[in-house]
């Protein structure tokens, strides 16, 4: 195994019962955003992220959803001085009454959408639904972990990961 999935596997993985965001239950939880407290290895995680995604071609703007999509894109944004578009789960019921926070994106806009894990997609589909109407394109979704349960098929757009539950050895 390689040393940074065995370091990540190290900060992440939680073992008990666990409910997943889709509803489905889990012996194994991986809490990536763990790692985010750690500078080096969010570091690591975002470096290894944009190798895949490649955000230096037509990327214009980072979308996050959830705190585990929203802390990537963050980081990413502000190294590669794109746009960061952050999204609500439910508009503000109060002040603007947003949902989308940050840049607005425009139909000349070329996204990419990080999160940490890729279960049935439900996270990635949401944060497309919310962006679906500005006319912006997707070039790409990435995540941390693919834990091999979804079809990214359902996905607007590629899907790349950097490394799956069974790469993990679980």
């Amino acid at each position: 195994m390689d040393k940074f999935v065995s370091e990540l596997k190290d900060a992440c993985l939680l073992k008990g019962e666990f409910t997943l965001r889709n509803g489905k239950k889990s012996d194994v939880y991986l809490d990536i955003r763990r790692a985010y407290g750690y500078p080096r290895m969010l570091n690591m995680i975002v470096d290894k992220l944009n190798e895949l995604i490649d955000p230096h071609t037509e990327a214009t703007c980072v979308v996050g959803y959830g705190f585990g999509g929203m802390t990537l894109a963050n980081v990413m944004a502000s190294r590669h001085g794109l746009n960061l578009t952050n999204i609500r789960d439910e508009p503000k019921t109060y002040g603007t009454q947003k949902q989308v926070e940050g840049y607005e994106p425009r139909p000349s806009d070329k996204i990419i959408i990080p999160d940490d894990v890729f279960t049935s997609g439900s996270s990635l589909i949401r944060a497309t639904e919310v962006i679906r109407p500005t006319g912006a394109k997707i070039l790409r979704y990435g995540v941390v972990v693919n834990r091999e349960e979804g079809d990214p098929n359902v996905l607007d757009a590629e899907l790349v990961w950097l490394m799956t539950k069974s790469e993990m050895g679980l």
